[in-house]
């Protein structure tokens, strides 16, 4: 089934069904208003029917008055022959056989109750003009003071009468609609549930095919929404509304061609509404409209406008804003004094004036203080440390802003000469020292291992021995770390860079730990790129960086996890990333992670410092890259990246 809607076919059985449905609910609630208007729900039938049949009486009644009265020829009424009584009793005129015939005035005009009587009113300067035909009742004859008449007319049935339609079709329209006078209403709520769903249903599959996912819109896609509107609404509408204007009155002369005019309109509509239901499914019912595109347009160009005042006022000196801005301030009061000061002018172009003189010149100094204060303020923070501010011109508190940036200043530049001076001595202190641990570090790791080979049957003293070398060695590998980390961060480390393969440094650092990642319970997942991907790095530095980076995996990772190791292609170079899942619930920020002497293991319970990931994010900046750490929930993941080095760049 859903198969054949996508079809054309299906589409078009869902249209017509549509436009069925729709027509036939608007049938059935014609005719639901108009039997509750003609009382089919508070009249009995016979009622109704005698009631229909009299007004259709009283009409040809009028219609014989108006015409013979009237001084128009004579009219037949189809299936009637008839008798007109004057005031008096006498006959004034008569059409038909049977109405002179010997049982004239007999039960058959009198039981049908075919005789009625009316009451004719003229119009006072022209006898030949009626105004007006009233049924009046003949025990209660209206007297009238302009020279009324009243008349009676008798209809008689004529024997061809059975083929006469009125008489023949109200009985069977009032017997329908008392049949139907129920079930209507369920009509009118099964073809609208038909019609709704069939209208969703063809809205659905608006702009599908079968078999395929993309949209196909149509070739009235492009055409903007509201100038497509434009183009078919409006014309169809206006037409619609000049058509009702045509067959404006009541019953059937209005309904039936207001009817027939709204189909058309309707089946429209829904075409409308499909190519419509298309643009909402793109995403483009807005979009693709003539007022977007140019609100889009006036945006763009008020955007353009301001960013090219704004472009103007930022690189337009302080002093030459100030003036331009006096300028037309003075220029609007002086238009606003002039045409709207009145008796005034004089007085208020004086105090315009005086206003001026008073005001202008500190102004403009205020202007060339601020200059100035400005000019201080952007070489501080450029870091020009050694600027001072010229005092000479300078007032109330232009000037005490001024003194203050100077002090700022100098103090600046004591911190940051004492700062320097503190690294400086902390790194001085961190080499000498650890120079000076050396010495002694080597002749205990030296006497430890003679004292570890020399046979001893005392097995405590063996013990021992394997302690102090243990310990000596770890020892040993922290003051080394910490001539390499002080090192590194004071840029006193010997950097030698060259050409080298990013894939290489991933796939030799997989090989080299896969020993210990298999003992740790870790897969690497290594990923890089078929092609050679150059950076300019020192390669023992490097190798330093991914030994502390696998060496803090297999320390640190979860067992049973993967290690991930990619090499990515950015926009700003080239990214070498390894990823892991974290042992430990990692409660420190990438901030701290790169600090000196942090360990993820808070319990510091495994072996380690915590000067790897320092000493790694020091060689990578020192080497030109930049080196990133982020954690997501347990996931840790180290980022080095490096420039892209082209073929032929000489760097």
């Amino acid at each position: 089934m859903k198969r054949f809607l996508y079809t054309a076919g299906g589409k078009t059985t869902l249209f017509l069904i549509t436009v069925f449905s729709v027509i036939l609910t608007a049938v059935f609630s014609i005719a639901a208003g108009a039997m509750i208007g003609q009382g089919f729900y508070t009249q009995s039938k016979a009622q109704m029917t005698n009631r229909v049949r009299t007004e259709l009486l009283e009409e040809y009644g009028r219609e014989i008055i108006y015409h013979k009265l009237g001084f128009h020829i004579d009219r037949e009424i189809p299936g009637f022959d008839w008798l007109l009584w004057g005031e008096d009793g006498k006959l004034i005129a008569w059409m038909g056989d049977s109405a002179l015939s010997e049982d004239t005035g007999s039960d058959k005009s009198i039981a049908e109750n075919w005789e009625l009587h009316y009451n004719v009113a003229r119009d006072a300067d022209d006898r030949g003009s009626i105004r007006s035909v009233i049924v009046y009742d003949p025990d209660d004859p209206p007297v009238f003071e302009d020279g009324s008449k009243n008349y009676s007319v008798t209809l008689f049935l004529r024997d061809d009468a059975e083929t006469f339609l009125p008489f023949r079709l109200f009985p069977k329209l009032i017997a329908a609609g008392y049949r139907l006078r129920y079930i209507v209403y369920l009509l009118i709520l099964l073809f609208l549930l038909t019609g709704i769903f069939s209208f969703v249903g063809l809205m659905c599959v608006s702009g599908r095919r079968n078999g395929q996912e993309e949209l196909f819109p149509g070739p009235l896609h492009k055409v903007p929404t509201d100038l497509l509107l434009l183009l078919t609404l409006l014309p169809a509408t206006l037409l619609y509304i000049s058509l009702l204007e045509e067959f404006s009155g009541s019953g059937a002369a209005f309904i039936i061609p207001a009817c027939l005019g709204a189909v058309p309109l309707f089946l429209l509509l829904l075409s409308l509404s499909m190519s419509i239901a298309v643009r909402i499914k793109t995403r483009t019912t807005m979009k693709n409209t003539l007022i977007y595109r140019i609100l889009r347009v006036l945006i763009r160009g008020l955007r353009a406008l301001f960013t090219g005042i704004s472009y103007v006022v930022r690189n337009t000196p302080l002093i030459w804003r100030t003036a331009l801005s006096i300028v037309l301030f003075s220029a609007l009061e002086l238009f606003m004094i002039v045409n709207f000061g009145g008796s005034r002018t004089d007085v208020l172009f004086s105090f315009w004036l005086f206003e001026k003189i008073l005001l202008v010149p500190p102004v403009i100094l205020a202007a060339i203080a601020l200059r100035r204060l400005e000019r201080a303020g952007q070489a501080l923070a450029s870091g020009n440390l050694t600027g001072k501010v010229d005092t000479r011109g300078l007032f109330l508190n232009f000037r005490a802003h001024a003194e203050n940036l100077n002090r700022l200043s100098g103090t600046i530049s004591e911190q940051v000469e004492e700062r320097i001076r503190s690294e400086r001595m902390k790194t001085e202190l961190i080499t000498n020292v650890s120079h000076d641990l050396k010495t002694p570090l080597t002749s205990i790791i030296n006497y430890s291992d003679l004292i570890a080979r020399e046979p001893c049957d005392n097995p405590k003293i063996t013990e021992y021995a394997e302690v102090l070398t243990r310990h000596s060695d770890k020892l040993r590998r922290l003051i080394e770390d910490l001539v390499e980390v002080s090192k590194a961060s004071s840029g006193n480390l010997e950097v030698s860079p060259e050409p080298c393969d990013a894939n290489v440094f991933l796939s030799q650092s997989a090989g080299e730990y896969a020993e210990r990642l298999k003992n740790a319970g870790l897969t690497a997942v290594v990923e890089t790129q078929p092609a050679p991907v150059m950076i300019l790095a020192d390669p023992r530095r490097m190798w330093r960086v991914f030994d502390n980076l696998m060496s803090n995996v297999c320390k640190y990772a979860q067992s049973g996890t993967r290690v991930y190791m990619d090499l990515a292609l950015t926009d700003t170079g080239v990214c070498m990333m390894i990823k892991n899942i974290s042992r430990e619930p990692l409660n420190l920020s990438p901030e701290e992670l790169t600090e000196r002497f942090v360990r993820g293991d808070v319990s510091r319970s495994t072996d380690g410092n915590g000067l790897g990931l320092s000493i790694a994010a020091s060689l990578v900046e020192l080497q030109g890259g930049t080196f990133q750490i982020s954690v997501d929930g347990d996931l840790f993941k180290a980022s080095l990246c490096f420039p892209l080095l082209l073929p032929g760049d000489s760097r």
